[in-house]
């Protein structure tokens, strides 16, 4: 059996590649040369800055920031949004003296691909060679590896002779999994060679070498005649196991002794450094480079002075007790006391502490405060939650990541209250909520920075598990601060931090101030509430099985989390083992949406596409909200646009000057559109009709003809233009001037498009690939929602973005698709269904007949 794919967009963005410069040419009389020059500034290249950075520079703000460093080389990697600056970058780094040498590379093909080689040749960019990746699990046997091999180089050789034509080589990236073994490298390359490929080499990662460190020595030797950049990383002992994966450079127990491995092995090559965090760019670089210098210094015994201080990292707390055990998850330190603000406060918490939990603790309503300093907004800080996140009774105060602004979770309860104070300045304040069941009130030194209604909620029963203190109860998200002073009290009473320290009054529930560490201690130890230390890696067990799991948007995600569990208690006794949950989205570091954010998801490509002279969906414009609105061009150049409500079976907008503007946010899918000119004629909505069924519309050309039955009547209506001025043309159906129009006309997308498909070569079942139209005359994106069969094997799907596009060529080869735009302006629709002789596509528009 066979079944095929459509590539969603989403998917699309190649995994990085990045390459750095070759080696400088041998000269005829060779120099005594400096042993360690290859660790020179002139000799690094700085790589994965460009997603990766929380001050999310742009083109030239990053070319200045390497130049500032003295960092004369970049390896490009990066994301979707960033394909429309691609020419900007090459711009500011010529302006700023820096060399492009290398870049993160799709690996096949696709126009994307074919838009970066344009730019390396237009450019003369010659140093600038592609890194492509792979993947798929370890060959069971020796005939497989051999299939897997030609497969690989059958992959390659196109790369390569496009390489090649723009000058440049191809550069394997261990990016982990079988490919990404220094052996597999090697045999591809040999391969390639025998079939006179000779311009692709290797690129090595350290941190994504972790279980090769014990053999660095003996494959390095090997690799170095194709070695095209090494990139380096602190490195520690099992350190992906651990959660260390990524450390700035002289922070890693082995860090001195791999680069006396890689200075003798005789490489010359150019040196990566990089960031591949979500720490500012700039702050990890210096890090890099602070800590690169001081190992140097140490290679042949000399002297260095204290280790580096990282801006841009903290060294994780050392392992201790049954609850400190290193885990890949990130975890929050144990507890600490530390001076509080002042003496007659004593001691104050740092780290996190899990307490026994009460049911008065979410019995609402309740008032929560506590005294904090905070010193950073990289992370989410949580302050007190009460219960885990599954609950329904959970409750959390925390500071924003990013903006460190002081906000409420509550996800039972319409999930998170957002002020607009930033409490994490490293200042000390005095914090509140006041929880009801229809209330949320927010304070900060006793001024109230938010009050906003909340939808009241059926109390629901659940275990009491626990109270927490600058963590979750189920581990996670952690501080970077002190907490002192939490009491937790029943009622809306009215919090004002008067006197140091709080007291207890006949409302208090709960008191805390953090004096003495051995009460707490045996107190955490009494609630039992500790799960086992559980140590583990991100990827899959059978990477084979996640055939996108390079891909950017999974970079932090954690699979097979309990098969792994279950392999590493199994045999263990039952009773008094307490299994640590699921860490969350992305390892539960990053918050509710992982390593995504509405930054991420930022994208105007949609708004500048050719959507055609209809759209379907909420318009909001000069006071309007017209929910279920259909817009429409006017006139043979569009030169109005009006807007149809089938619910009121009215015009209530016409406009001029533009058609339909779009926000950015999520691709353009979570804003209303908005008009794109200046109003011509608004009504209020009139009344809803006593008796309407409503049909749908018509398209000829540029003129759209809605149709519904009024009162028992058919009714034919529309909106045109007489002299510049728009008239509304309603009449009965056999009446209407533009009746003929339902016969159709002629088709208003010609062009022909064309493709190739890949067959796939799995059994029992096949998976083939219909490679979509990226590239294509109207800028339409390609969000596909669903697909039929028409009954002369052509395929017909929808796309989110309200378009229909037929495809031939679906069959056993897939050597040529052609795709033909058919329909535009449909209300993100979610289904396609054929039937012969009609079709229909579900969403809020449906498409009588085949005239949409």
């Amino acid at each position: 059996m066979r079944w095929f794919v459509l590539p969603a967009l989403l998917c699309l963005a190649a995994s990085p590649v990045y390459a750095a410069p070759p080696a400088a040419p041998a000269s005829t009389v060779k120099p005594a040369r400096d042993r360690n020059a290859v660790f020179a500034s002139s000799n690094l290249a700085a790589w994965c800055i460009v997603p990766f950075d929380a001050k999310k520079r742009g083109p030239e703000e990053r070319a200045a920031m390497l130049e500032k460093l003295g960092i004369t080389r970049l390896v490009y990697d990066y994301r979707a949004e960033h394909v429309p600056t691609f020419e900007a970058e090459i711009e500011a780094l010529a302006r700023h003296h820096v060399r492009l040498t290398g870049w993160w590379f799709p690996t096949s093909l696709t126009p994307e691909a074919k838009h970066i080689l344009d730019l390396i040749k237009r450019h003369g960019l010659k140093e600038c060679d592609l890194w492509i990746t792979g993947g798929g699990p370890a060959p069971a046997t020796p005939a497989e590896e051999e299939t897997r091999l030609t497969q690989e180089v059958e992959r390659i050789k196109p790369l390569a002779a496009a390489a090649a034509d723009a000058g440049v080589k191809v550069g394997l990236y261990n990016h982990g999994g079988w490919f990404g073994e220094p052996e597999t490298q090697l045999k591809i390359i040999e391969k390639l060679q025998q079939q006179s490929v000779s311009n692709v080499g290797m690129v090595y990662n350290l941190h994504h070498g972790h279980s090769q460190v014990d053999r660095l020595a003996q494959v390095l030797r090997r690799m170095i005649p194709h070695l095209l950049c090494l990139n380096l990383n602190g490195m520690v002992p099992d350190g992906e196991a651990k959660g260390q994966k990524i450390v700035p450079i002289a922070q890693g127990e082995l860090d001195l002794q791999l680069l006396r491995v890689i200075r003798d092995s005789g490489y010359q090559g150019p040196i990566g450094i990089l960031n591949h965090t979500n720490e500012d760019a700039e702050a990890r670089l210096q890090d890099n480079l602070d800590g690169l210098r001081w190992l140097v210094k140490q290679l042949d015994g000399g002297e260095a002075g204290p280790r580096p201080v990282p801006r841009s990292w903290k060294a994780p707390a050392p392992a201790g007790g049954k609850g400190d055990a290193p885990s890949a998850a990130v975890q929050s330190q144990g507890p600490q006391l530390v001076p509080s603000r002042s003496e007659v406060l004593g001691k104050a918490l740092k780290g996190g502490l899990v307490l026994a939990g009460k049911d008065d603790f979410h019995e609402l309503p309740i008032t929560v405060e506590c005294l904090a300093r905070l010193d950073s907004a990289r992370g989410f800080n949580i302050l007190v939650a009460c219960e885990p996140k599954t609950s329904p009774l959970h409750w959390e105060l925390y500071s924003y990541a990013g903006s460190g602004v002081f906000s409420l979770y509550m996800p039972g309860r319409g999930g998170e209250y957002k002020s607009q104070t930033n409490i994490c300045d490293g200042q000390w304040h005095r914090l509140s909520a006041v929880i009801e069941s229809d209330r949320v009130r927010l304070k900060v030194d006793n001024k109230q920075v938010l009050d906003v209604p909340v939808t009241p909620t059926a109390p629901k029963s659940h275990p009491t598990q626990g109270i927490a203190f600058g963590r979750l109860v189920e581990r996670g998200l952690s501080c970077d601060g002190i907490i002192d002073e939490v009491r937790i009290a029943r009622g809306n009473s009215n919090p004002v931090g008067r006197g140091e320290p709080l007291l207890p009054t006949d409302a208090t529930i709960g008191l805390w101030n953090f004096d003495n560490i051995e009460v707490l201690k045996k107190e955490a130890s009494s609630s039992s509430l500790e799960p086992e230390p559980f140590s583990y890696v991100r990827d899959p067990l059978n990477p084979g099985q996640w055939p996108n799991r390079q891909e950017p948007v999974n970079r932090d995600r954690i699979y097979d989390y309990y098969p792994k569990q279950a392999v590493a208690f199994k045999g263990r006794q039952a009773e008094g083992l307490l299994l640590p949950p699921y860490p969350g989205l992305d390892g539960g570091t990053q918050g509710h949406w992982g390593n995504q954010s509405d930054d991420t998801w930022r994208d105007g490509r949609w708004r500048g596409s050719d959507m055609g002279n209809l759209f379907s969906g909420v318009l909001k414009g000069d006071g309007l909200v017209v929910p279920k609105g259909v817009s429409v061009r006017l006139g043979g150049e569009g030169e109005l646009a009006a807007c149809f409500d089938p619910v009121t079976v009215s015009f209530p907008l016409v406009w001029k000057g533009g058609f339909i503007k779009l926000s950015e946010v999520r691709h353009g899918f979570m804003e209303a559109a908005k008009p794109g000119g200046a109003t011509l004629q608004k009504s209020a909505l009139p009344p809803l009709p006593a008796s309407l069924k409503y049909h749908g519309f018509y398209r000829h050309g540029n003129r759209v003809l809605f149709a519904y039955q009024l009162d028992g009547v058919e009714m034919l209506d529309a909106m045109g233009i007489d002299n510049g001025t728009p008239v509304r043309l309603r009449a009965r159906a056999e009446a209407h001037p533009w009746k003929d129009l339902r016969n159709g006309g002629p088709a208003r997308w010609t062009q022909v498009l064309e493709t190739k498909g890949t067959l796939g070569e799995g059994r029992p079942y096949a998976l083939d690939t219909l490679t979509l139209p990226y590239d294509n005359p109207y800028g339409a994106l390609f969000f596909v929602s669903d697909h039929d069969f028409l009954s002369d094997d052509t395929l017909a799907l929808c796309t989110m973005t309200g378009e229909v596009w037929l495809v031939r060529g679906v069959n056993a080869s897939l050597a040529r698709l052609t795709w033909k735009r058919f329909a535009t302006g449909l209300h993100q629709p979610r289904g396609w269904w054929w039937q012969t002789g009609r079709s229909a596509c579900w969403g809020e528009i449906r498409s009588p007949g085949s005239m949409t």
